[in-house]
């Protein structure tokens, strides 16, 4: 599973890539202020659960037909069940688990 969007007016069959993911997503959801879609996975396989936020107006990188992500949790070993991520703004926890 990847995750793909268009704009509100858009037809479905205008959606644009935002993940190239080869092995299945944990889950996404998308930020309080509807800037960023956070989304988890692992590396092939390995288990070590991470964090990701992609940019949904970003221009997708020539190598890869989807915009940059950047990694949340950037760590060995990581291994998140629940999404409590830090408002990039507001600098308040906001639980996207529920």
């Amino acid at each position: 599973m990847n995750v793909s969007g268009e704009k509100f007016d858009e037809a479905f069959d205008k959606a644009k890539p935002l993940t190239d993911s080869q092995r299945p997503l944990y889950g996404y959801f998308w930020t309080d202020d509807s800037k960023y879609i956070l989304y988890v996975k692992d590396k092939d396989g390995d288990e070590n659960i991470n964090i990701f936020a992609v940019d949904p107006m970003a221009s997708a990188n020539a190598e890869t037909g989807v915009p940059e992500s950047r990694n949340l949790t950037p760590f060995e070993g990581s291994y998140r069940t629940d999404l409590r991520c830090k408002s990039f703004e507001s600098g308040y926890y906001d639980d996207l688990s529920q």
